[in-house]
Parts: structure tokens; C-alpha cells; sequence
């Protein structure tokens, strides 16, 4: 018999330490982000439309994205002001060959500020839609607010960016 509560003892012992780390996780995963079920950061996109150029060289179609913060902490993107059409902010980003990680446009930061997105806030933003094409990626840089205030120290930096493929916009959209 008490070969038995000896026994029954490990089995319940064992059971409890296989259940702890599982539910350790499930609970950083809900606590890391606003909605569990959506990436940290992400791209969607909106809709096409016609907008009034703001620099030479390109057409009136540009996509209007929306870049959404999921997690607790705020995120701090490069942006800078723009006509209300344009959306919330002009962000500041790449253009990649999604095979090859090559640059094609670099609209990075030049003479811009750098401002927080709160937990659970997005930004709506535009680019031109001749920049996108079956094979490109735009890319968007950000970095965690809580890194902020470590920043170059030892002449480390974290760097973190979110990508949106173009040949996952519909069919209609693609073909304009």
C-alpha cells in the first residue's frame, strides 16, 4: 500500500511540472501582446486611390496601409507631417527585392522626428503604387520604447523592421 502513495505521489508531481511551463508561456504570450491572435507589429492594406503626387516621378495611385502596434509597448517610428489625403503620417521606408534583400527605393529618414505608436494604436499611411510589383516588399523600421533609453549604449543598437509583401495584395488591386 504504500508502494501505491508512493507511485501516485510521482505521477501528480510529474503531471504538475509538465503543466507549469506550458502555462507559463500561454500567459507571456497574452501579456506580450494586445491581441493574441495577431503578429507584434503589422502591415495591412486599405485600398488604392488616386492622391495628388508629392514629388515628381511618379503616377496618382498610391496604396493607403496601415501599420498597427500589437504589443504592450509603445513603438517608435520615423515619420513626418503630410496632407490628410496621405493619412495619419508619412512613414519612412524601403522598397526590397523580396528574393534578394536589395534596396530599390530608400525613403529612410533624412530630416525627420521620431514618434511613439501607443499599445493596441495603428498609423495610416500612403505610398506610391508604382513602387510595388510582384517580386518587392516594402519594409518599415521601428524600434520598442523600452529600448529607447539604451540605445548606442556600447555601441549596440537593436534594430527590429516589419515587412508587407506586394504579391499578397488582391488580384484587382495589383493588375491597375
Amino acid at each position: 500500500m504504500d508502494t501505491m502513495k508512493i507511485l501516485l505521489s510521482i505521477a501528480i508531481v510529474c503531471s504538475l511540472v509538465t503543466v507549469t511551463p506550458a502555462q507559463g508561456k500561454k500567459n507571456l504570450k497574452a501579456g506580450t501582446l494586445v491581441n493574441p491572435n495577431k503578429p507584434a507589429v503589422f502591415i495591412t492594406f486599405l485600398r488604392l486611390t488616386d492622391l495628388e503626387p508629392l514629388e515628381t516621378g511618379y503616377g496618382r495611385k498610391h496604396f493607403l496601409l496601415r501599420i498597427t502596434n500589437n504589443t504592450r509597448w509603445a513603438i517608435w517610428l520615423e515619420m513626418g507631417g503630410v496632407p490628410k489625403e496621405y493619412g495619419d503620417a508619412g512613414l519612412f521606408y524601403t522598397i526590397e527585392n523580396k528574393n534578394k534583400g536589395e534596396i530599390q527605393i530608400d525613403s529612410r529618414c533624412h530630416v525627420c522626428s521620431v514618434n511613439p505608436v501607443s499599445p493596441g494604436r495603428s498609423i495610416v499611411f500612403s505610398i506610391p503604387a508604382d513602387y510595388a510589383t510582384p517580386d518587392t516588399r516594402l519594409r518599415v523600421g521601428y524600434s520598442f520604447e523600452w529600448e529607447r533609453d539604451n540605445e548606442t549604449e556600447s555601441g549596440s543598437y537593436s534594430e527590429h523592421s516589419v515587412a508587407f509583401y506586394f504579391n499578397r495584395l488582391p488580384r484587382a488591386v495589383m493588375s491597375r
